[in-house]
């Protein structure tokens, strides 16, 4: 255990170009995973007239970069990090620690103090043209004056994708994937994320039904979960479809290949999200 208590949470990282889909897949982890606790980079940049700004020289120094490390209150956001690391919550009188942190922005993998921190990293691409036309259809402030995009938007993600590219702990992702696929590959590729995150098990059907249950203990009888664990238990009642056991705290499947979990969790969020739950 380190000096800041990272003991039974999972952090993850997602950086990569502007508009290229880190908010879309941070608020569908979140909507799934509804106590993950986030970190948006943009919560963290300088205020617009701070000293600590690289003022750009082609726009006679009255812009700033915001584009590069120096325009991030690194600082600012690792007090934050390392004080939620250490903080305990009481749910139902359980004391418990936040189980996952996603940690989400164009810089996030730009920063050695963070990047140790990280359980798994990913980073979305995405081709130049769809960048740019993407980046027309927001709003920034201050927004962009002429220019801003070739001096400095592309630049800075070229740069920072290379020296990353070789790097064999992070994970790639096009921009332009359909964001449920990439969701499906995040919740598979990143150890210990199941519906109770502390401890690092395979994503079977059998952890994620006996996961949400805990989740129950854990989290209370909220909506979201009450209706979560009826649609899993749902899809998968039918005699044979899968089964599974307790051996203390060890969890054996017999069939845990015979459907995706893609299907039960997608079915499970759809469910959720179309048909809000009136307990009664």
């Amino acid at each position: 255990m380190s000096i800041y208590n990272k003991e039974n949470t999972v952090i993850i990282g997602i950086g990569g170009a502007t508009c290229s889909g880190k908010t879309t897949l941070t608020k569908r982890l979140k909507e799934v995973f509804s106590f993950a606790r986030i970190f948006n980079m943009d919560d963290y940049f300088h205020d617009e007239d701070s000293p600590r700004h690289t003022m750009m020289k082609e726009f006679d120094y009255k812009h700033a970069n915001w584009d590069i490390p120096s325009a991030i209150d690194i600082e600012r956001l690792m007090a934050d990090l390392k004080t939620l690391l250490n903080e305990e919550s009481l749910c139902n009188g359980i004391s418990q620690k936040p189980r996952l942190i996603i940690i989400e922005g164009i810089l996030v993998h730009a920063f050695r103090e963070l990047d140790r921190f990280l359980d798994k990293r990913f980073f979305f691409t995405l081709e130049r043209d769809e960048c740019w036309q993407r980046r027309q259809l927001r709003t920034y402030d201050p927004p962009d004056p002429v220019g801003y995009f070739d001096i400095a938007v592309w630049p800075a993600y070229e740069q920072h994708l290379s020296t990353l590219k070789d790097q064999p702990d992070i994970d790639f992702f096009s921009g332009e994937e359909i964001p449920d696929t990439v969701f499906t590959k995040v919740v598979k590729e990143t150890p210990g994320i199941d519906f109770h995150i502390g401890t690092v098990r395979p994503l079977t059907q059998a952890n994620i039904v006996c996961g949400v249950l805990q989740m129950l203990h854990h989290d209370g009888l909220t909506d979201h979960n009450v209706f979560m664990t009826k649609i899993l238990m749902g899809i998968c009642s039918a005699p044979n479809y899968w089964e599974f056991r307790h051996e203390g705290s060890h969890i054996s499947d017999t069939a845990a290949d015979k459907t995706d979990i893609n299907n039960i969790m997608m079915h499970a969020y759809n469910a959720c999200m179309d048909r809000p739950l009136k307990l009664e």
